[in-house]
C-alpha cells in the first residue's frame, strides 16, 4: 500500500508541476495578469519596422513607463525639505554620505525627466519632418503626368527655378531629419547612461 501511494504521490507532483511550469505560466504571464517582460511600443501593427525604429519606440516607452509608474519625483519644496532634514536628524558620519546621494538621485531624475518630455514632444518633430516630405512630394508631383510612373519623373518637367524651389524642399526635409536622428541618438544614448538610476 506505502508503494502504491508513493508512485501516487511522484505521479502526483510530476503532473503538478508539469501544469505549473507550462500551463499556469502561461496564462499568469502569457495571456492574463503580469506582463512584466513584454514591452508595449505603442507603433501601430505594420508588416515591417526598422530595428532602429523598434529599438527608440522601445527604450522610450520604458522610459515612460518609469516616469508615469514608478518614478518618485519630489517637488523642490519636498527636495529641500528632506536635505534639512537629512541635516538635522542622521547621524554625523552618515550625513556627508546621505545628501550626496539625495542630490545624485534628484539629478538623475531631472534628467529622466528631460527625455521623457523629448519623448512627449516627439510626435510634434516626427510630425515637421512628414509635413516637408509631403510638402516637397506634392511639390514634384505637381510636374509629373498622369502616365509616370513615380511623382520624381516630375523633377525633369521643371526649369531652374522649379528645380531651385524643389532643392531647397529636399534640403529642409535633409535638415529636419538630421537634427532628428541627432536628438533621437542623444537622448537614447542618455536613457541606456541612466538606466542604473531607474529603479
Amino acid at each position: 500500500m506505502k508503494n502504491i501511494l508513493k508512485k501516487i504521490d511522484a505521479k502526483y507532483w510530476v503532473c503538478r508541476n508539469w501544469i505549473r511550469d507550462n500551463i499556469w505560466y502561461y496564462l499568469r504571464y502569457g495571456k492574463f495578469g503580469d506582463r512584466h517582460h513584454i514591452v508595449d511600443t505603442g507603433l501601430p501593427p505594420a508588416p515591417w519596422r526598422s530595428v532602429s525604429t523598434k529599438m527608440l519606440y522601445s527604450v522610450m516607452s520604458i522610459v515612460e513607463w518609469f516616469v508615469e509608474n514608478d518614478m518618485q519625483m519630489h517637488s523642490a519644496n519636498e527636495f529641500e525639505a528632506e536635505c534639512e532634514r537629512i541635516m538635522a536628524e542622521d547621524p554625523p558620519s552618515y550625513r556627508a554620505g546621505n545628501l550626496k546621494l539625495w542630490i545624485y538621485q534628484r539629478k538623475k531624475y531631472l534628467e529622466i525627466c528631460e527625455i521623457y518630455v523629448w519623448w512627449k514632444n516627439y510626435d510634434r518633430r516626427d510630425e515637421d519632418f512628414s509635413h516637408a516630405l509631403s510638402a516637397w512630394a506634392s511639390y514634384c508631383e505637381g510636374f509629373s503626368s498622369r502616365d509616370d510612373v513615380c511623382f520624381l519623373t516630375g523633377r525633369n518637367n521643371m526649369n531652374e527655378d522649379e528645380r531651385v524651389v524643389e532643392v531647397e524642399l529636399k534640403d529642409k526635409i535633409e535638415v529636419l531629419r538630421e537634427a532628428l536622428d541627432r536628438e533621437e541618438d542623444e537622448m537614447l544614448k542618455r536613457a541606456i547612461d541612466l538606466r542604473e538610476c531607474m529603479w
